[in-house]
């Protein structure tokens, strides 16, 4: 689909078995895609690099177990496994890097899109715990974000500010993980009262706004930026009618 059109853009119909999750490469013709389903196109322990334009596979990385996320960028791919995130050079295929995670089997991994920085962050391995890596610094560190499990994450586009949710769906942060803030929270937004399974969030381009999406069939869209010298004072979203 074009995101900014809200249209199909194209259909491909790769017969022979299912496909778990895709991930695009931008806007370019190579995708990475995973098997999934009862009848798996290919392993789910593999990520396949396909040329589009050619339709045929191009190159493949195979893990020790399955795959339940991964994101490209032109510079690396990231990938998900339930307890590890690896990190791979883009043209060389080479594994640069390799991380501990908590359990993970939502598939919970953000990487942010800029060419200025590789950053991603994924649930550390205590409750409510985020790592966050700037890949080409080689700098992590923690956030400790919430009490409980968390449920959804996000980076904004240049990779300095990450919002989280926990699986209450009541309150989203949002951190600074520059490597000035290391996580420096800067506010507390409210969903709602009633507790909901957050399915989604999203920083736009500039990281001014942040939207969340709900089993509740709401979208709430916050303001980030708004002054505020206190990161624990909680903000109410503009929230736009419910999703049919």
């Amino acid at each position: 689909f074009h995101a900014d059109a809200c249209k199909k853009f194209i259909t491909r119909d790769l017969m022979g078995g299912g496909i778990g999750f895709v991930a695009p490469l931008y806007r370019a013709n190579i995708l990475g895609l995973v098997g999934g389903g009862r009848n798996p196109h290919w392993s789910p322990k593999k990520l396949v690099l396909w040329d589009d334009r050619e339709r045929q596979k191009v190159e493949d990385i195979e893990c020790e177990s399955d795959i339940v996320a991964a994101a490209l960028r032109r510079d690396f791919i990231v990938i998900a496994l339930e307890s590890k995130v690896l990190v791979y050079e883009f043209d060389s295929l080479r594994l640069l890097s390799e991380f501990d995670s908590g359990s993970n089997a939502s598939g919970l991994l953000a990487v942010s899109t800029s060419s200025e920085r590789c950053v991603i962050a994924f649930p550390g391995n205590q409750q409510g715990v985020v790592r966050v890596v700037h890949v080409g610094e080689n700098e992590s560190f923690f956030v400790e974000a919430h009490d409980s499990d968390i449920a959804a994450l996000a980076l904004s586009s240049n990779g300095t500010r990450l919002a989280t949710a926990s699986g209450k769906g009541t309150l989203i942060r949002v951190f600074d993980v520059s490597l000035e803030g290391r996580g420096k929270r800067m506010s507390t937004l409210r969903r709602g009262r009633q507790p909901a399974d957050i399915q989604c969030i999203c920083f736009n381009e500039n990281a001014d706004l942040l939207a969340a999406t709900s089993t509740r069939g709401t979208l709430h869209v916050f303001k980030t930026r708004e002054a505020s010298h206190d990161p624990d004072a909680v903000k109410y979203p503009q929230q736009a009618p419910s999703m049919s």
